[in-house]
């Protein structure tokens, strides 16, 4: 299946991806496998999209992102995991996303942002948690987003913002932080953000 860029996936049942279950679409750059019934993704199971771009596996059921899961995908672009009832993401979750630009995390259950979450997404520019259900944002947790440009936090339930937790958004131009029940927010909690726009 060389020939093969686009290849979509919606709306069946799949329930588990095992490793090498693409191997053979090399030059695939497209895939869409949102709105199955997807509860595992077993770490290898995108080895051999060396040229995947764009990633859709929004709408099923994945409460924990393990590490090595995006292993392989060295040239992604753009991943959507919204509304998965992601519940934890562990420190190696995102490991080898080297030029992925673009993240949505929305519409989960993440209660906590642990700090460096999001250290092995060096190149992203816009990251979506919007009502991801969560309470907690640790200090360091955007450690190694110099380029972020978007950050969408509305509809959670932060209610405290602690020192330095946007220390190192250097590039941010856009924070979205309406309706998430504030009720204080630490000194230096945006120390070093240069211009953002709160909506």
């Amino acid at each position: 299946m060389d020939s093969l860029q686009t290849l979509n996936l919606q709306g069946n049942a799949f329930s588990l991806l095992r490793p090498m279950t693409f191997a053979n679409c090399t030059n695939l750059q497209t895939l869409y496998l949102d709105n199955n019934a997807i509860s595992v993704i077993e770490p290898g199971a995108f080895i051999g999209l060396n040229s995947l771009s764009v990633l859709n596996i929004s709408n099923n059921v994945i409460p924990n992102l393990e590490n090595g899961t995006f292993n392989g995908l060295e040239n992604l672009r753009r991943l959507n995991l919204s509304n998965l009832g992601i519940q934890t993401i562990t420190p190696e979750a995102f490991r080898g996303l080297k030029k992925t630009v673009f993240l949505d995390l929305s519409m989960n259950r993440i209660s906590k942002i642990k700090a460096n979450t999001f250290k092995d997404l060096p190149q992203l520019r816009t990251l979506s948690l919007f009502s991801s259900g969560i309470k907690e944002i640790e200090g360091d947790a955007f450690s190694g987003q110099q380029h972020l440009l978007l950050l969408e936090l509305r509809n959670n339930t932060i209610s405290k913002l602690k020192k330095n937790t946007f220390n190192t958004l250097i590039s941010l131009s856009f924070l979205n932080l309406s309706s998430c029940s504030i009720e204080e927010v630490e000194p230096d909690a945006f120390l070093w953000i240069r211009r953002f726009i709160i909506a």
